[in-house]
């Protein structure tokens, strides 16, 4: 899925079936996993779409043509493999004469193993070098999603997110500060330069606001943020120091604006205009004006929000100062061009000075060098190197002049060596005593040092080397003051102050919220319309828990001024805070209106969408990424929302695009996650959210996302670790404690499933999920009556299948004749009222309705007819029929066999053989699987099928992936056992389908046109008993492989019971023990006093219980010798079916598969002769084999085959023997499989 994810947005990436020669164009280039195109150092090699180096150090290396000024990202996921392997990635700019211009390295994060670059090519770049290298000689070095991509494509120019006029009016000025950047610490806040005169606006860099009280507290100039909001901090434990980019705080600073009164005491910057007479000579006489900003990393902007793409989006300082220019003068005809490069030294700049600079015949040129150079160059070195570059410039441009930038001082955290600290100290000395005539002078450094002392490196930074967005503004302020001579000041935006409101905000900073209530309220008495006032008392009272008079306050400032976007961005929070969503809708469509930025219309679409407008939530969200495109919480929004319309391949569009965007994003991968579980498409949810998990271990819903899709999928085990992960952080979370019921019901825990759905339902009172599933269990357990209460008590869009569960509700071991007799009655009762209910996905809601009719010793055909007739109102769209019918075929059949239990199961092994014995030169053989156990054995079938359709879990979905095969035939092997295929047969997919006796019932379906079974399985008038036309072979239809391993029998310790004994095992589900056979059990128990029967433990204790109990009333005394026998695997079986003296087979439903298994060992079963098929297989068995057994036409019959055959080791070893002579024709029957065949073939003529 990464790769594909890859290819969706990025030029570059690995992924098989594209090749790359080197110098190709960036635009067609492609990293291949057969490494073509690569240059090898050491050894490496591609493994599955992976580029792995060593053993031993090594790299891989490409050269990729770069056209123009491009922004490059070049990225990979590192890895070690085996031992501890170290590695690095690389990427170097060379120009046509192959001279390194640039060279930018990356390490893997230590969490993630993800590394990344960024580099922006010069004018005279020819193409980029990336590398993968592997550093150590132990281990190997894997790389994964190695993408190189092309920035600049599909860039859209953003406008800067905040007023550029308030943010480059110089802070030395006072009163107001825009935009001031702060790094809030979780423990320490964050300071302000200034104590603020009234309300602080804090927002993020995208514009979403934080409200004071909830989000943060201010005293003095300190800001601290509130436990549990989600204002961004970051902790001191977070740094990595020694890395570059250890901090990257610049994404987590918060934009605060205020007024304050303080005065400023730091440096300020002096004009020096007169030293560039040329210059202001033209800037004032708005004649064209050339500036040419040749520097670092710093100039170049990196570090800076609109370098990063990410919101404010506020421009390199070059431009800013330009901009500013144009403004102070006037003069629309300056221009500032940017030639800075990252990481280059001053040694750089005298060998590019004439190419880079003089070639663009600039007036004025500004040196901002030294931050790559502290390092090695001290300040005499230094110095020489300006003047050599200035030296440069002026031998081919001669009246150029110049302003020399002081670098700004470094974080002191990241290094404090008084070598580097003294350098970068000298290197200001040195650039002022340049200054002069034709050389101006701007000292950063003093003013980057005086900042750093007032509120902290990491408040101004981006990483230790680099400003962030506050501190890349006062370059370009200091600058403009540097050239300010005859440039208007930008206006300056403030509210009038008066002292009462002075004395408003000091009451509002103490905390005394009354005062200051009363004193804002009398300054809007004398001054209606004042804006401080109306802003602060409604924070006030949000602060007081007055929502609503903060929204009226609110309200009242919107309608002195509408047309300000601060105060209805303050109103539509207040509304949104009190979940008035319509309205905060329109609030913030006003804010999208008046400043059309991506920030506001997210803001709109949010609104709108929790106000239940997806459509109109779509259109805002698509708006915003139009003006920001690789926005990827928008891109997350606008899945989210897509998904509540049921656009599902637009919303997994939209996630995909979200993790490509930003794939650091925890958040981004687990709702991409979610959208790929909501259609199904489990195995690459799972990997969604595994990487989401990754960087977001402790996202309680993303684990849950995981565990419900590893449950789709039949990784239980795993599911129910990351579920009981889930429940450990949360005990309460009734999301989890519904998945691990879920998990219990399916692992048949069902006492622990119950106490779960309990809880579940003592959190979520109307949880009715998890009410249907308590009562199906309940049910299933053989708690009728408590059942039926629940499924009635069932409300909302599940009550509908609530109340057809509950009319359907079987006894599953029944205490007496007369209580099937009356469930019978009440379930035939209690249909015709089922005609008006409406059921959208009845495989879950109401599950095979009938299975325990079977093992009621009646007549089924009506009820079950009924119950189908009663389900094709309660499901309108049930018996649907396909399109695409295929007509007779003249050539092979294609014939699909569709059942749930393909696998280690009866079923799957009484038809696993007819697959696989086909005629394959006259059939295809398609196995059309429905989700569930995927074993060994069910890998067995699919290989052996000629194709294997998986099909969707929606029944609608299956039934149109089964008729697009196109069959001649569909064959079911079990009807009835299964929701999914119950359901799935009610649709006419095939022109014929028919049944087989896996569940030994006909079925009511009217789309089943054959029931096919075998002439010895049934009665005379058998026809009768079928919804379907019944078909008699001659031979059972399958091919039944006979066990071939020889197996001793269980020891009876070993089974529980004694030694010296008679054994009459029934070995049995104990559902299918009716109460009519007691009197055979209790014949059987009077006539051999030394008898002891055995009967398999149930699966659930309440049916034993039951079983007991209605023993101890129908047989007395003599039940205490009716042992129930613990359950034993399959590979145990057929011991277990080798230790007692006879088995019993139970009236009504008589063995299948079971006694298949005891004829290969040899033990004789009594069997009784009924009517319907499923109380004959195993006489049918007998007269297949041309034995004639032991079958009873009575109970008096069936007591003395019993005890006559058990009592009598000869007989009974004389039989046993034919049983093992004879039994081999009941297995491996090719003729029976050539008889199915005939059979198909006849009737798909």
């Amino acid at each position: 899925m990464a790769n594909v994810l890859l290819l969706s947005t990025l030029l570059l990436c690995v992924t098989s079936g594209q090749t790359s020669t080197p110098g190709a164009s960036l635009q067609n280039a492609g990293f291949v996993p057969d490494l073509s195109g690569w240059t090898i150092e050491g050894k490496a090699r591609a493994r599955d779409g992976s580029v792995e180096i060593g053993p031993g150090k090594g790299a891989a290396r490409q050269r990729v043509d770069v056209p123009g000024l491009r922004i490059l990202y070049f990225g990979a996921t590192l890895r070690p493999s085996g031992a501890d392997a170290t590695g690095r990635i690389r990427l170097q700019c060379f120009d046509v004469r192959k001279r390194l211009l640039l060279s930018l390295e990356a390490g893997p994060d230590p969490k993630t193993g993800a590394a990344g670059v960024y580099l922006k090519t010069q004018a005279r770049t020819a193409y980029v070098l990336v590398s993968i290298e592997k550093s150590s000689e132990a281990g190997l070095l894997v790389a994964d999603e190695v993408v190189l991509r092309d920035e600049d494509r599909d860039r859209v120019e953003r406008a800067p997110l905040v007023d550029l006029d308030d943010a480059m009016r110089p802070v030395w000025e006072g009163g107001r500060i825009a935009d001031e950047t702060v790094l809030l610490d979780p423990e320490g806040g964050g300071r302000l330069l200034f104590a603020p005169l009234g309300a602080v606006s804090v927002k993020d860099g995208a514009g979403k606001a934080y409200v004071e009280g909830r989000d943060f507290t201010r005293q003095g100039n300190l800001l601290s943020a509130v436990a549990g909001s989600t204002i961004p901090t970051m902790a001191a434990s977070e740094y990595v120091k020694g890395d570059l980019p250890w901090t990257e705080t610049a994404g987590r600073h918060v934009y605060a604006t205020y007024d304050h009164a303080d005065r400023w005491t730091g440096p300020i910057p002096a004009s020096q205009a007169g030293r560039l007479p040329e210059t202001l000579r033209k800037l004032k006489g708005r004649k064209a004006v050339s500036i040419v900003a040749f520097g670092d990393s710093i100039t170049l902007g990196v570090g800076g929000s609109g370098q990063r793409n990410a919101p404010p989006y506020l421009p390199a300082w070059p431009s800013l100062l330009g901009r500013q220019l144009r403004k102070a003068y006037k003069n629309e005809h300056i221009e500032v061009i940017n030639t800075a490069l990252g990481g280059m030294t001053t040694y750089w700049a005298i060998d590019n000075a004439r190419d880079a600079v003089a070639a663009l015949d600039p007036d004025l040129v500004i040196l901002a060098f030294g931050m790559n150079d502290f390092w090695s160059l001290t300040p005499a070195l230094f110095a020489e190197n300006i003047r050599a570059t200035m030296k440069a410039i002026r031998s081919r441009r001669p009246k150029a002049e110049f302003v020399l930038v002081a670098p700004m001082k470094f974080d002191p955290d990241y290094t404090s060596d008084p070598t580097y600290v003294g350098n970068l100290a000298g290197y200001a000395d040195e650039l002022r005593k340049l200054a002069g005539p034709g050389v101006a002078f701007f000292d950063m450094t003093a003013l980057s040092g005086w900042l750093q002392e007032a509120k902290g490196a990491k408040s101004l930074l981006s990483d230790p080397l680099h400003p962030g967005d506050f501190l890349a503004r006062l370059y370009a302020q200091g600058i403009l003051v540097t050239l300010s001579e005859g440039a208007a000041k930008p206006e300056r935006k403030s509210d009038a102050h008066d002292p009462q409101l002075a004395e408003a905000v000091q009451a509002h900073g103490r905390g005394q919220l009354s005062s200051a209530e009363r004193l804002y309220t009398s300054v809007l008495r004398r001054q209606p319309e004042h804006g401080l006032a109306l802003g602060n008392l409604g924070v006030l009272y949000e602060q007081m828990g007055r929502p609503q008079d903060a929204i009226a306050i609110y309200e009242r400032g919107v309608a002195a001024k509408p047309e300000d976007p601060d105060r209805r961005r303050s109103l539509a929070n207040a509304l949104w805070g009190v979940g008035r969503f319509a309205s905060a809708a329109a609030s913030y469509g006003e804010v999208a209106r008046l400043v059309p930025s991506a920030p506001a219309l997210h803001q709109h679409g949010a609104a709108l969408a929790k106000a239940g407008q997806p459509e109109a939530a779509v259109a805002a969200y698509e708006s915003a990424l139009k003006l920001d495109p690789r926005n990827a919480d928008i891109l997350t929004k606008l899945g989210l929302a897509l998904q509540s319309l049921g656009r599902s391949d637009e919303a997994i569009t939209a996630q995909c695009r979200a993790t490509s965007a930003k794939p650091s994003s925890g958040v981004a991968w687990l709702n991409f996650g979610d959208a790929l579980a909501s259609v199904g498409r489990h195995p690459e949810a799972m990997d969604a959210y595994r990487r989401g998990l990754a960087i977001s271990p402790d996202d309680l819903t993303g684990r849950l996302g995981l565990a419900e899709s590893l449950v789709a999928a039949t990784e239980l085990d795993e599911a129910r670790g990351e579920a009981e992960l889930a429940l450990a952080k949360a005990p309460r979370n009734p999301r989890g404690l519904f998945l691990l019921a879920t998990l219990d019901q399916l692992g048949r825990r069902n006492d622990s499933a119950v106490r779960l759905y309990r809880r579940v339902l003592e959190e979520v009172p109307d949880q009715e999920s998890a009410r249907l599933n308590l009562a199906t269990i309940l049910a299933e357990q053989g708690y009728a009556e408590e059942a039926r209460r629940e499924y009635r008590r069932v409300e909302g869009p599940l009550a509908s299948a609530g109340r057809v569960r509950a009319a359907l509700v079987a006894p599953v071991v029944s205490d007496s004749v007369e209580e099937i007799e009356a469930a019978r009655r009440t379930m035939h009762e209690s249909l015709p009222a089922l005609r008006s209910e409406r059921v959208e996905t009845p495989q879950s809601e109401i599950g095979p309705p009938g299975f325990f009719l079977a093992y009621q010793g009646r007549e089924n055909r009506e009820l079950l007819t009924e119950i189908g007739e009663v389900l094709q109102d309660v499901v309108p769209d049930l018996s649907w029929t396909s399109s695409r019918l295929k007509g007779p075929s003249d050539g092979r059949l294609s014939v699909g066999f569709v059942s749930s239990n393909l696998h280690e199961h009866t079923v799957g092994r009484i038809t696993s053989g007819l697959i696989e014995q086909m005629d394959r030169e006259r059939f295809e053989v398609v196995v059309l699987r429905p989700p569930g156990i995927r074993d060994a054995y069910a890998d067995r079938i699919a290989r052996a099928a000629d194709r294997t359709v998986e099909l969707s879990p929606d029944f609608r979905e299956a039934r149109e992936a089964v008729a697009a095969q196109k069959l001649d035939a569909i064959y079911f092997p079990d009807i009835g056992m299964d929701p999914f295929t119950y359901y799935l047969a009610f649709s006419r997919m095939a022109r014929v389908q028919a049944v087989g006796w896996g569940h030994a019932d006909t079925t009511g379906i009217p789309n089943l046109d054959y029931f096919v079974s075998c002439r010895s399985f049934e009665a005379a008038g058998a026809e009768a008993r079928y919804s379907e036309k019944l078909v008699q072979l001659n031979r059972i239809n399958n091919y039944f492989e006979r066990p071939t391993e020889e197996v001793a029998p269980m020891r009876r310790e070993e089974a529980g019971l004694p030694e010296g004994r008679t054994i009459y095992l029934c070995p049995q589900s104990t559902f299918k023990l009716h109460p009519d056979f007691d009197e055979a059990l209790a014949g059987i128990l009077a006539r051999d006093p030394e008898g002891i029967v055995a009967i398999s433990a149930g699966a659930e204790p309440h049916w034993d219980e039951i079983l007991q109990s209605r023993f101890r009333r129908t047989i007395g005394a003599n039940a205490e010798r009716i042992v129930f026998v613990p359950r034993v695997s399959p590979e145990r079986f057929r011991s277990l079916l080798a230790m007692p003296d006879v088995i019993l087979d139970p009236i009504h439903f008589t063995g299948g598969h079971t006694t298949y298994m005891a004829f290969s060992v040899g033990t004789p079963v009594i069997t009784w002769n009924g009517g319907p098929l499923r109380s004959r297989m195993t006489a049918g068995l007998y007269a297949l084999m041309e034995i004639d057994g032991p079958v009873a036409e009575s109970v008096a019959e069936y007591v003395d085959a019993a005890v006559g055959l058990a009592r009598d080791p000869a007989r009974r070893a004389e039989f046993s023997g034919r049983i093992l002579q004879n039994s081999p024709r009941l297995f491996e029957d090719r003729e029976a499989v050539r008889e199915f065949e005939r059979f198909l073939i006849s009737v798909t003529a």
